[in-house]
């Protein structure tokens, strides 16, 4: 059904004989400037592909990728950067898990979540050694994990429901103690999926997550003000996919996502925290699935 295909991981794999990592450098006239920064180093026969990364600070920086491990074409590498540079991290997780989304708050303790069965795992000590945190089901996909700046300990993950092999909604976790304990709220709605970078935590009450319908135009935003007390969920009719990559700014009214209607791309924009909505811009690049907004300016 709606599950990664191998053979694009193959095709990918044999692609990707070498790895580079760039950094963005802004230089002082209009043309971004690119610096080659490493080649990670890798311990295997296949490169890895690298899925994201997260920057701590000038010191630390991760990378997470997925490598061939046994015809799993989703098992989790990892690297990790300090002042010495990049290193590849030899861990103790199964190499049968397929890794979907992770995020990391400093140098020593980082999460993972992975899909068929999701689960949420998390390293204390650098990545080496990882212990399971959270069990969702069987045969969804946690697409993303944040923790609030503001206060490290506190956490949202979201989710995919599955239900034979289709979609039926969608799953918020939160945790208050660094992942010890999560409460979890379940949205079930059948044909609807967690679009894809549609999670936006500003601070530990303020959240946003965003629901794909694939069977129809009707997508939701589900949203809380009081760190989940109290739930909405907006439904908005947007196009064939969306709300992908949702961000909002630091005022916590002004928000933006991406919808997807072959051959454009739409923006839109809200002012009133996410009551209503407007088309701001399109464009025909199709595929505008990340976004980010820089905080503490206008810039997106």
């Amino acid at each position: 059904m709606l599950f990664y295909n191998n053979d694009f991981y193959k095709l990918q794999t044999f692609v990707m004989k070498k790895l580079f990592l760039f950094l963005l450098f802004f230089a002082i006239d209009i043309y971004p400037q690119w610096t080659f920064d490493a080649v990670i180093p890798y311990d295997s026969i296949h490169a890895p592909v690298i899925r994201d990364i997260c920057v701590i600070d000038t010191n630390t920086s991760w990378v997470l990728g997925n490598i061939n491990i046994n015809f799993n074409y989703e098992s989790p590498f990892f690297a990790k950067k300090n002042y010495e540079g990049w290193k590849y991290l030899s861990t103790d997780l199964n190499p049968e898990i397929k890794i979907f989304s992770f995020t990391a708050t400093d140098s020593l303790n980082v999460w993972l979540g992975t899909n068929h069965p999701s689960n949420i795992y998390h390293s204390s000590n650098g990545g080496i050694n990882w212990v399971l945190q959270y069990h969702v089901d069987d045969t969804g996909h946690v697409v993303g994990i944040n923790f609030c700046k503001q206060n490290k300990q506190i956490g949202y993950a979201f989710c995919h429901l599955a239900f034979n092999t289709f979609w039926n909604g969608v799953g918020i976790l939160k945790t208050t103690n660094g992942g010890l304990n999560w409460t979890r709220w379940n949205f079930e709605y059948y044909g609807y999926s967690a679009a894809d970078n549609s999670m936006c935590i500003v601070d530990s009450n303020y959240a946003w997550f965003g629901a794909d319908d694939v069977l129809s135009n009707t997508s939701k935003i589900i949203s809380t003000t009081n760190g989940g007390l109290n739930w909405a969920v907006t439904d908005i009719n947007v196009g064939n996919d969306a709300p992908f990559t949702i961000q909002f700014s630091e005022d916590k009214k002004t928000g933006l996502f991406a919808s997807q209607t072959n051959p454009y791309a739409w923006f839109y924009r809200t002012t009133n925290a996410g009551i209503n909505w407007n088309i701001v811009y399109s464009t025909s690049y199709y595929y505008s699935k990340t976004m980010i907004w820089f905080h503490g300016t206008s810039n997106i």
